[in-house]
């Protein structure tokens, strides 16, 4: 009977020693808010050396890239985490690409995806008021009574002038000029007289004084 455990060991020892390298992706949620951060995080398992690239596309805009090996060569479990913020509402698409590589010199080459949700605005959304379904009461007649006749008194003829109307002031001018011509007429005659009436009057004098003398 400890023969089959021992040859059951052998045949299970390399299966366990070649134990071939392996990636998961995880999220901290599945649904977010805008404004929210999810993490994203990606465990390596049975992995001796790595070249891992992480994108965040869609709401978010996020990535990181890592490669190293362990210090021994050996295999180890290695989780590399990486935050993306929702920048707007939609789906975070996450992407993980690269390789891994077990000490045995397993190589594997990786594609992982995974999506989160973005809905709504982080802490912004206020809750509507209830809507009163009572209606407002009928409104009474108007009864405001009605206005008394303008007792403003009615303006003078010259505050009814169409403002459009425009006063031509040549006719006063005309008017003025006309008196100006009859004085200057008047004036002209009088002179003329009083001119006359010295010339007779010289005349007179002269006749009187020639009389004199014969």
């Amino acid at each position: 009977m400890k023969k089959y455990y021992v040859l059951l060991i052998i045949f299970l020892l390399p299966v366990i020693v070649l134990a071939s390298p392996n990636a998961t992706i995880k999220t901290s949620k599945d649904n977010i808010k805008k404004g929210e951060t999810v993490t994203v995080t990606v465990t390596l398992t049975d992995t001796a050396a790595w070249n891992i690239n992480i994108v965040g596309s869609g709401a978010s805009s996020c990535s990181k890239r890592e490669a190293d090996v362990t210090s021994d060569a050996s295999n180890t479990t290695k989780k590399i985490s990486l935050s993306c913020k929702a920048t707007s509402e939609g789906t975070i698409n996450i992407k993980v690409t690269g390789d891994i590589t077990s000490e045995s010199a397993e190589t594997k080459e990786i594609s992982l995806k995974k999506d989160v949700v973005v809905k709504g605005t982080s802490g912004t959304d206020t809750p509507k008021p209830p809507v009163d379904d009572k209606q407002d009461p009928p409104k009474e007649d108007d009864q405001t009574p009605p206005k008394e006749d303008d007792p403003t008194p009615p303006k003078d003829d010259d505050d009814r002038i169409p403002k459009d109307v425009i006063v031509d002031p040549s006719g006063d001018q005309e008017n003025n000029n006309t008196i100006v011509f009859i004085l200057l007429g008047i004036i002209i005659v009088l002179i003329i007289v009083i001119v006359i009436m010295i010339i007779n009057k010289k005349k007179n004098n002269n006749n009187i004084n020639y009389n004199n003398y014969y």
